[in-house]
């Protein structure tokens, strides 16, 4: 089937590839914040006492929960029913939250080996894989109106990882084919919700029917505009980009850990350099993921089984974290301690309803402004 067929576009806004390390930002993050050239291991100086901050990044939890992910998509695929389907997808959204209340360490500019750039496992590449979003669901699988669509139903491509990560940008940054929102689009579905008998026993080529999408045009109604195919390989796809999430993660979590050349190079930094350049990692936080993905995006709040008031809660979460852990502000009266005590103040008035989309901006921005005041 031609490619043409099932690349269906979404207007969701154009795609931001995030990074991490001494790589290319992205132009547009770049041109905002001047990058300072990447922390490097200090020649000079004795290790820093990173302790807490080393603590802090030692207690994130997402790979820990995508291990849960993968153990509640293969309970799935083993015996496919709602209740199940249903775990796995809360299990995706509380993945996806606690990797979001980390995602500022992907903005910390640090200098890595240049075959990971070759083999294309630089941490650029790596974010680029898991979080890259939004997702054209016709793209990857059937669509209300669509059976046939996208990579599950495309037999001419094996479903195995090297064949997927080729299928990510194939033709544009809007081809998603791994990552969190690949697997999101395969459990929660898109137009339509996604039917748990989509996932159910079946040879490659059996058929079952689809949840009902009966409009007023016969055509649209008839048995081949409602029938899903290929229940096997819609199974080792998603088997197979929960895999590649779990080791993109996994991949991560390792440079970070004890002996891992993130902790290693952060250990052995200048004070000075690496508070500057942590500085310049929560800038790009607010304004990369907490601005430009999401606020300046109107339609992100509705992509199904995003959780978008809880998602900023988590970078926000993560940015106040950061700052503490920098021992920032010294000053009371400095314009990060003034946020901070607003920040904490809206919180304490409101810990379980939502800020309205105008407050959430408002956060976003006085944020901004604190932090360019403090490395100006």
């Amino acid at each position: 089937m031609p490619r043409s067929l099932y690349i269906l576009k979404l207007c969701l806004g154009g795609l931001l590839i995030s990074s991490l390390g001494g790589c290319n930002q992205g132009e547009e993050t770049a041109s905002e914040t001047p990058a300072q050239p990447p922390v490097t291991p200090s020649q000079n100086s004795a290790p820093l006492e990173v302790e807490p901050l080393l603590q802090w990044i030692q207690q994130r939890t997402s790979s820990q929960l995508a291990q849960q992910l993968q153990r509640d998509v293969s309970m799935l695929l083993d015996e496919p029913s709602e209740q199940r389907l249903q775990a796995a997808r809360a299990s995706w959204q509380q993945t996806y939250l606690a990797f979001l209340s980390a995602r500022v360490l992907g903005y910390v500019s640090i200098q890595e080996p240049p075959e990971w750039h070759r083999n294309h496992s630089s941490g650029a590449q790596t974010y680029a894989l898991i979080d890259s979003w939004p997702v054209t669901g016709g793209y990857i699988d059937h669509v209300p109106g669509y059976p046939l669509s996208g990579v599950v139903n495309d037999r001419t491509l094996a479903i195995t990882a090297p064949v997927l990560l080729e299928q990510q940008g194939f033709s544009s940054e809007d081809d998603i084919s791994v990552g969190f929102h690949a697997v999101r689009f395969m459990l929660f579905g898109e137009d339509q919700p996604r039917d748990w008998r989509d996932f159910i026993h079946s040879d490659a080529s059996s058929t079952a029917p689809a949840a009902a999408t009966k409009t007023s045009n016969p055509v649209e109604n008839s048995a081949s505009q409602t029938t899903v195919r290929h229940h096997q390989r819609r199974r080792d796809y998603l088997a197979c980009i929960t895999q590649l999430l779990l080791t993109h993660i996994e991949r991560l979590q390792h440079r970070w850990n004890h002996e891992g050349h993130y902790q290693s190079v952060i250990t052995n930094s200048d004070h000075a350099r690496l508070t500057t350049v942590l500085h310049e990692a929560l800038v790009r936080l607010v304004k990369v993921e907490i601005l430009k993905r999401r606020l300046d995006q109107p339609q992100w709040s509705e992509i199904t089984g995003r959780q978008p008031h809880a998602e900023l809660a988590a970078l926000f979460s993560s940015a106040v974290t950061l700052i503490e852990q920098l021992g920032q502000p010294q000053s009371a009266g400095s314009p990060l301690a003034q946020w901070l005590a607003t920040h904490a103040s809206r919180s304490d008035n409101q810990p379980e309803q939502a800020l309205a989309w105008q407050t959430e901006r408002q956060q976003a921005e006085s944020l901004l402004q604190a932090l360019q005041q403090t490395l100006d």
